[in-house]
């Protein structure tokens, strides 16, 4: 059983400190006193101390050493040692367990006084380190779900809500039917389920060691869901596999596959793909649900005066407009936007797409099947002898594909595709790359969007945040009440933003642009046209978020900082 030194005022130490004065602490034991809250906490909550700070002294009070505690310290496996009941009144998460020691996570050393009953449920020696509240929390939330009989887990989960799509060929079945005794179709039903509920763009469902790990994708940032005995690996991605009509046998090699699927009266569409990996095969689905899909430029995060130069450019009766961006970065929607706008029935509109992800009205849709030579090029060229005015093409890949959107560009087509660059004038320099002559380019490129998703600040726990200096003076922000942030709660899964938000940066060719194009001119040449041209860039679109309470400054640095540019 651990020995604690002897207990010293905490209010003291941290005035000895330079932590905080007499005032604060007054205030803050007058609030604690109110709310029934340990001092601790409470002084932490006020802003007036920083949790690790709190750690660092707590620690040296007790004589315990502090921990940030990540999920990738804690051992699943030596979880169910202390029942949830158990953990939950003593604050506590068991950790790891080594040489005959159970290593236990507290943040409340001072409120267990007797270790035998913790020690006698482990049936093992403990050792304590100290970490904070909200970390034990959401360890316990996490970790012990997975301790959960899946039976009982999934007692109040209706699997009719969920029903698979079958070809026309065979019967549609429900998910649950096809083996209702079975937990593991229970167990995929609710993981399908409840990312959908929770609008995830993917799940990711991976070996990892003695575990299996499923994780969601929330706004573009991956967040573990649940993990489970490794044992059910095998089980649950055969599963998997039967649903999306893939070879269970094969183990070997990357599958592709697809489930059609209906929840509550809404077409789910899951794109799902297999890789082996050295601890078995990883699967990951992608769910595309049409509820989701936001078609208003606005909503999108398309300011006014971008708005004007996009219709400006889908105006236009031929050219080649490009949409640029890593992947998840929402290319595919500002495209299905764009036919939005230019659908009408005097116009003859044809995608090309790999895959096909929403079916809309008015617009011929053709799916890539390389497996028979069906490739983007070869494609293209049959679609332009079906008299098409506007071209969608899901993304140029080659340059063959490059080639033939050009000269469609060229030849009364109005042509959308998209292309992986780091901003908007780098398409032009990928399309240099890909062999296309610098004066086709420029008589075919009527313009270029360069876009980015950033997570837009919960409004459900959104409270005025003033960033710290060092990241003001990098971002050059100025000081003031108008930044937000998130604190965290249920509806954001404490991660303080809900939703996302997207930044553009907007190229539109005008004629001097076009004649350095022709004459073959460097990116750096092309980036400073667009700066007299006084357009703004993807950082400056994001510092404007920031400004408006939109979302946070750490957002725009990890997905719109661009230093070549803008550090200047």
């Amino acid at each position: 059983m651990p020995e604690l030194k002897r207990k010293f005022r905490l209010g003291e130490i941290l005035i000895q400190e330079g932590l905080l004065n007499q005032d604060q602490l007054n205030s803050a034991l007058q609030r604690s006193k109110a709310n029934n809250t340990m001092l601790g906490e409470t002084l932490v909550e006020m802003g007036v101390i920083k949790s690790a700070d709190l750690l660092r002294i707590v620690g040296r009070q007790v004589g315990l050493p502090s921990v940030d505690l990540r999920p990738a310290l804690i051992d699943p496996t030596v979880v169910p040692r202390i029942p949830k009941e158990k953990a939950q009144y003593y604050g506590v998460i068991p950790m790891f367990y080594v040489e005959d020691r159970l290593t236990v996570a507290t943040s409340r050393p001072l409120s267990i006084f007797d270790f035998d009953d913790l020690e006698r449920l482990a049936d093992c020696s403990i050792q304590l380190v100290l970490c904070s509240g909200d970390a034990v929390r959401q360890a316990i939330d996490k970790q012990y779900v997975s301790e959960v009989n899946i039976t009982n887990l999934l007692d109040s989960f209706e699997a009719s809500k969920i029903e698979v799509n079958a070809a026309e060929d065979q019967q549609s079945e429900q998910i649950g039917e096809i083996s209702e005794d079975s937990p593991i179709a229970s167990l995929v039903n609710y993981i399908l389920s409840t990312a959908i509920n929770d609008k995830a763009s993917d799940i990711h469902i991976e070996p990892d060691g003695r575990i299996l790990r499923v994780r969601y994708r929330l706004d573009g940032v991956l967040r573990e869901m649940m993990t489970q005995k490794i044992g059910l690996h095998a089980a649950m991605v055969s599963r998997i596999k039967v649903m999306a009509k893939l070879d269970i046998a094969e183990r070997r090699r990357p599958q592709d596959g697809r489930i059609q699927a209906t929840i509550s009266a809404r077409d789910i569409d899951i794109r799902v793909s297999t890789l082996p990996t050295t601890g078995g095969e990883k699967v990951v689905m992608r769910i595309l649900d049409s509820k989701n899909l936001v078609f208003d430029l606005e909503q999108l995060g398309f300011r006014p005066p971008a708005i004007v130069k996009f219709k400006r450019m889908l105006d236009r009766p031929h050219g080649l407009l490009l949409v640029t961006g890593p992947t998840g970065s929402g290319k595919t929607t500002t495209l299905y936007s764009a036919l939005q706008q230019l659908r009408t029935p005097e116009k003859n509109i044809i995608t090309v797409e790999d895959p096909v992800e929403y079916q809309l009205a008015m617009v011929n849709q053709v799916q890539v099947n390389e497996a028979i030579d069906l490739r983007f090029s070869t494609i293209l060229r049959s679609v332009l002898r079906q008299d098409p005015n506007v071209v969608m093409i899901g993304e140029i890949r080659d340059t063959e594909t490059a080639e033939v959107a050009v000269q469609a560009a060229l030849t009364g087509h109005l042509v959308l595709s998209t292309l992986h660059t780091n901003d908007s004038v780098g398409a032009i320099t990928r399309l240099v790359n890909m062999k296309v002559e610098p004066f086709l380019i420029g008589s075919a490129v009527v313009g270029v969007i360069a876009q980015r998703l950033t997570r837009k600040v919960c409004q459900a726990c959104k409270a005025p945040y003033e960033p710290p200096e060092e990241l003001r003076q990098r971002l050059n922000l100025q000081p003031g009440p108008r930044y937000a942030k998130g604190k965290g709660c249920k509806q954001c899964f404490n991660s303080g933003y809900r939703g996302r938000l997207g930044l553009y940066e907007i190229f539109e060719v005008t004629n001097g642009a076009r004649q350095l194009m022709e004459r073959g001119a460097s990116a750096d040449d092309l980036r400073q046209e667009r700066q007299r041209l006084k357009e703004t860039t993807l950082y400056q679109e994001g510092i404007m978020a920031v400004e408006a309470g939109l979302t946070s400054p750490e957002e725009v640095l990890r997905v719109a900082w661009t230093p070549t540019e803008e550090c200047k």
